[in-house]
């Protein structure tokens, strides 16, 4: 198995081999980001406790629920205002690019044109890295709820960048930030759930940016399993 970088992780050559089949797909999260200057979810979350004055929890039971604590100062102090505070922070100058401009190279299409790549982060910094970079066409963006099917076929229908979550500068309300989102996204509506179930299907997929208690991970893994019930009760 190869190992790229000295003292670097070793990986499997079966990994190589899909990547050279345009059969991975980088999955963001929003450790990606922090290296650029953004905070981890729960930094944004206690950033918009600090903004708002409103005193922050501490008991850690509170903070394994990061989502609900956000939806909580929604009801409080409205939307609006939430993710207005939301904006302005995740709106700065990237300190470094390095991390997202390797990340594009990989994610670039060695057989067609384009690029495939998903993240449940809202700002633009794919965006501002890419420039230089040719991806022998137009780069292309879909952020969420309206979203291609994630389909491996010989045409690669889907060759563009995804905000699973949404995307700074569209909807604020698309944006996937509290307990109440999460729920639309991955359950009642489901249009997120439905492009990561496909996803897993066609594709290998490598997680990068995550740590174990995210919500997101949460949410997938609640998704994957009303998939399966789903299957099973369809079964004679």
């Amino acid at each position: 198995m190869p190992q790229f970088v000295r003292n670097g992780p070793i990986i499997p050559d079966k990994l190589v081999q899909e990547l050279e089949d345009d059969r991975v797909v980088i999955f963001c999260g929003a450790g990606v980001s922090m290296g650029a200057g953004l905070p981890s979810y729960n930094g944004l979350v206690a950033h918009c406790y600090k903004t708002l004055t409103h005193p922050t929890p501490t008991d850690d039971k509170e903070w394994l629920w990061p989502d609900r604590m956000l939806g909580a100062l929604e009801s409080r102090y409205t939307p609006a205002n939430v993710r207005q505070i939301v904006a302005t922070r995740l709106n700065r100058r990237p300190t470094s690019l390095a991390l997202h401009r390797a990340i594009l190279r990989l994610s670039r299409l060695r057989r067609s044109e384009g690029m495939r790549l998903v993240t449940t982060n809202f700002d633009t910094f794919f965006e501002k890295a890419r420039r230089g970079l040719d991806f022998g066409r137009d780069f292309q963006y879909h952020a969420g709820p309206i979203l291609p099917i994630p389909r491996d076929d010989r045409a690669a229908s889907w060759r563009s960048l995804i905000y699973l979550h949404g995307r700074l500068g569209g909807s604020d309300q698309h944006l996937v930030l509290t307990s109440s989102d999460f729920g639309r996204a991955y359950l009642t509506e489901g249009w997120a759930a439905r492009f990561i179930v496909r996803l897993f299907a066609d594709f290998t997929v490598l997680f990068l940016g995550y740590s174990l208690n995210d919500p997101v991970l949460r949410y997938m893994t609640d998704a994957f399993a009303a998939e399966n019930l789903e299957m099973r009760s369809g079964q004679p």
